[in-house]
């Protein structure tokens, strides 16, 4: 009984003589584990990214925002709070 994966595609591993089917399972159990482990930490790096990217957009919103009342004001544009009074 052998064991292949992306890594030996062409020729799978076999372990003893290739008949110690507990073997070969309790290294496709650990393997198995341990791929899914890798995905899970590989989510929440993905996911921590993303949350330091919406973090940089908000403060780079807000910056924009500022910019964008001094410009108004420099210019005499009335707020919308002005002209709903």
């Amino acid at each position: 009984m052998g064991v292949s994966s992306e890594l030996t595609k062409l020729m799978p591993l076999f372990v003893g003589c290739g008949c110690d089917g507990a073997k070969v399972s309790e290294i496709v159990t650990e393997l198995k584990k341990r791929m899914k482990l890798r995905g899970d930490t590989g989510q929440i790096i993905r996911t921590e990214e993303t949350l330091n990217e919406i973090k940089h957009l908000r403060a780079d919103m807000h910056e924009m925002k500022s910019n964008m009342e001094r410009i108004m004001a420099h210019l005499n544009v009335p707020t919308q709070e002005a002209i709903d009074r």
